[in-house]
């Protein structure tokens, strides 16, 4: 697993990733630069060896990210098979799908602070979130 992060600040720097509902121990506490600096890391925080998802069984499977703190920022992540892959430059390689597709984010919607990207959530834990049931320009049945 690599992502492409950054930390608002030294501290927001650590981030989880989980697959199929799980949050396995190889795959969690990745760490990257921070310091307000976008970057590419495959790093575990303590250890500092590579993470990664132990793939056990062809079909679809539902990857989750996390972030640790509130000033972290991912806007890409990749997975590979070589282990001997190294952080890709700038933005990194070009989006490959083996099958699907990608969202379509055609329909982001500008709230005047910047873009907001809509989706739909089947199910979501909630805790210390707040449920507000009206936005201006945006419609369903509430927002967090």
């Amino acid at each position: 697993i690599w992502v492409r992060a950054l930390g608002t600040d030294g501290d927001d720097n650590t981030l989880h990733f989980g697959m199929d509902g799980e949050w396995p121990t190889n795959s969690i506490r990745m760490h990257h630069g921070g310091g307000g600096k976008w970057g590419w890391a495959c790093r575990h925080r303590q250890h500092k060896g590579k993470l990664w998802l132990d793939v056990t069984n062809a079909g679809p499977h539902v990857i989750q990210l996390s972030m640790r703190e509130d000033g972290c920022e991912v806007d890409r992540f990749l997975l590979t098979t070589d282990e001997n892959f190294t952080a890709p430059g700038g933005i990194g390689p070009a989006v490959k799908l083996k099958s699907g597709a990608l969202p379509d984010f055609s329909a982001a919607k500008s709230t005047g602070d910047g873009k907001v990207i809509v989706i739909e959530a089947e199910s979501f834990s909630a805790e210390g979130w707040e449920l507000a049931t009206s936005k201006a320009g945006f419609s369903g049945a509430g927002y967090l």
